[in-house]
């Protein structure tokens, strides 16, 4: 099996997983009529465990967009129905940007920015992002790819032979 395939499997379980475990955090939080701008920090274990539940998974889903691109755009057009659980959760993290950190907040607004949810800025660029016709790495990513494959190969040329060894013959 390619190995493109199964990882576009996996992610494709890992979102359908993730998204249920946001669906069901999102119906505890409605019964317990929790609106983030209008309402104190709750009270209620339920509703706390699934207030972290939808943080932590928006934030893992993110993080999978941003280093993923193209699987997960190909996942989310095959999988409409996500769509609208990602919309909700990220509009959600939005409101409740106040128990997270900069470091969180700033990566939200990216995933964001590579959905198109919100405007992109002119300097935004995902490095994880494939080109179209190369299938390479764009930017920095492709510079980086190779400086590694030399490293490699420079340092497999270092190897000594180890054992003994004949200094002269002499008959």
């Amino acid at each position: 099996m390619d190995n493109y395939e199964r990882l576009y499997k996996m992610i494709a379980v890992l979102a359908e997983k993730v998204m249920e475990v946001i669906e069901s955090s999102r119906n505890v939080i409605e019964k317990a009529a929790f609106v983030p701008s209008n309402s104190s920090f709750p009270e209620d274990t339920n509703v706390k465990e699934a207030l972290s539940s939808i943080l932590e998974n928006t934030a893992l889903f993110g993080d999978i967009i941003l280093h993923l691109p193209d699987i997960s755009h190909r996942i989310l057009r095959a999988q409409q129905s996500l769509n609208s659980t990602i919309h909700w959760s990220l509009n959600f993290v939005n409101q409740t940007r106040h128990l997270l950190d900069k470091s969180t907040i700033a990566m939200i607004h990216l995933v964001e920015q590579e959905l198109n949810i919100t405007e992109r800025d002119p300097n935004y660029f995902n490095r994880y992002r494939f080109t179209a016709h190369s299938g390479e790495l764009e930017d920095d990513s492709k510079t980086t790819v190779m400086k590694k494959k030399k490293k490699k190969q420079s340092t497999k040329k270092d190897k000594c032979k180890k054992g003994p060894r004949i200094a002269k013959i002499e008959l």
